[in-house]
């Protein structure tokens, strides 16, 4: 008797299967019929379509190898979620113009989808609604939609040429890996780009963001690899992290001047990027901010800088000419290498006549760094400031009163200060006054030869009149005589001759 049954409810189910035309409801007011010999999915009525997630699925679902095709009516206002979903022999579809809104993942995984037809009244294109789509190509009357959800089109490696006139929000991954993709005009009431949005768009070559735009989230132009120009909106007011990591074909940035924050990796990887100007009212750069740069040359950095991380600029190789300008930039985590690589390439460090405070650890490490010129604005040179660097000559501005541990290499043999009043600190500063000749106003020359630790360097001489610049002073007569032997810089002084560290050769 078993037997006989289960061939029954066999049976029915090859009849049901091999039956021409299927049907059933799909909504209020909505039905469906399905005719197996055309493979055309037929909706009929009015209303909105029911959602279906993965404990409900589609009517249709059981017959979703069969639909080539799809018939939708007037009056349809909404696809239902997960409607469509892996559709696989879907080739095209064509929405009426009563339909409004797609819901999440209606066609997502349709991967012979190759056209779409938007109605006239389309708004809305929900979460992951085209996701997977490989083989689309046309998106016809795409004019009309205003919403485009979160990964809406990721994956959607065939799309090539889009116009979002009317698109004022873009989700996040809405084009994550559209590698196909080369030319997009974004609407001008578009109010924001959601993160991952054109991550690994590896053919777009330009982007023009519209000036309504006030925001671009994480990663959003991410591996953009050919992206060779970008245009930013002036109302922007942060870059945030990742936002073009890896564009590698970017040459040149210019930051609106309402950036106020870099977030970490904004610019990590751009290996081209020769050309930075960063916004004047920039206050934070983060955590491998432009790291990898390597054909970043110069930097100027803006008055309000208030911190910038010590792996900002970590392995910019070709980084040589720095200006800083930072009026009160913090001690922060300043470590070795603070610009450039391992062996850095700094030769150049100018700072700003609005500088007070030159931050601990700024320039550790510099090995390329043989004079500096500090200027009368600065009062206070923090802990290791100059540390690990080659520094021979050192002009200070008149202001200065601190001098910091170790601020300076031992490396100095020519020290210019122009302040009146000896600094204090002076005897941790690292400069060895044995080998290095001390230029004071003329005035002060008695003060520091009775100061302490002033008072041991060897040779204290007031500056010269016609001294304008630290290169006048070094080439006034001093009697520390620099030269080299076997390859090695060596000093000799009084005659006693000492290593360029200071050391003493018998």
């Amino acid at each position: 008797m078993k037997k006989i049954f289960s061939l029954i409810v066999l049976l029915a189910s090859i009849l049901v299967v091999n039956a021409a035309v299927v049907e059933g409801e799909c909504g209020t007011g909505l039905t469906w019929s399905l005719d197996t010999q055309d493979s055309t999915l037929t909706i009929s009525g009015a209303g909105a379509m029911d959602d279906y997630y993965s404990y409900k699925k589609s009517p249709w679902d059981y017959y979703y190898s069969y639909i080539a095709y799809l018939s939708l009516p007037e009056g349809l206002t909404k696809i239902g979620s997960r409607a469509f979903f892996a559709c696989r022999n879907l080739k095209s579809v064509s929405f009426p113009n009563s339909l409004l809104s797609t819901g999440s993942e209606s066609f997502k995984y349709c991967t012979k989808l190759s056209a779409v037809s938007f109605g006239s009244n389309f708004g809305t294109i929900g979460t992951r609604t085209f996701e997977g789509c490989t083989e689309l190509v046309f998106l016809e009357n795409f004019n009309n939609v205003n919403v485009v959800g979160s990964y809406a089109f990721s994956e959607c490696s065939k799309l090539t040429s889009l116009v979002l006139s009317e698109v004022s929000s873009l989700g996040d991954y809405a084009f994550y890996r559209c590698s196909g993709l080369t030319d997009i005009d974004l609407s001008s009431s578009l109010n924001g780009i959601g993160a991952h949005a054109f991550g690994f768009c590896t053919h777009l070559s330009a982007m023009d963001i519209p000036n309504s735009v006030t925001s671009i989230g994480e990663n959003a132009f991410e591996c953009c690899s050919t992206m060779v120009s970008v245009t930013l909106p002036p109302d922007i007011t942060s870059i945030s992290s990742g936002a073009f990591n890896s564009c590698s074909g970017l040459t040149e940035v210019v930051l609106p001047d309402k950036v106020a924050f870099l977030g970490s990796n904004a610019f990590a990887g751009c290996s081209n990027l020769s050309n930075i100007e960063l916004s004047e009212n920039l206050s934070n750069i983060g955590d491998y901010a432009f790291y990898n740069c390597r054909n970043l040359t110069t930097i100027v950095i803006p008055e309000k800088v208030h911190y910038i991380s010590s792996t900002a600029f970590k392995d910019c190789k070709k980084l040589a000419s720095i200006t800083w300008n930072a009026k009160h930039a913090a001690d922060a985590q300043y470590t070795y290498p603070q610009f450039g690589g391992d062996k850095t390439t700094v030769t150049s460090f100018v700072f700003g006549d609005s500088v007070e405070y030159i931050p601990a650890s700024l320039c550790y490490g510099m090995s390329q760094l043989h004079s500096i010129s500090i200027p009368d604005s600065v009062t206070s040179i923090g802990n290791y400031a100059f540390s690990g660097t080659h520094l021979y000559t050192v002009s200070i501005g008149s202001s200065i009163t601190t001098l910091g541990s170790s601020c300076f290499p031992n490396t100095v043999t020519q020290l210019t200060v122009k302040a009146v009043d000896p600094a204090s600190g002076g005897i941790g500063c690292g400069i060895n006054p044995a080998i290095c000749t001390l230029y004071v106003p003329q005035e002060s020359v008695e003060v520091y030869s009775n100061t302490l630790w002033w008072e041991d360097f060897f040779d204290i001489q007031p500056i010269p009149n016609s001294v304008t610049g630290i290169d006048d002073v070094s080439q006034d007569n001093s009697k520390a005589i620099k030269f080299v032997r076997d390859g090695k810089l060596l000093i000799e002084r009084d005659g006693f001759v000492f290593t360029a560290l200071g050391i003493p050769i018998r």
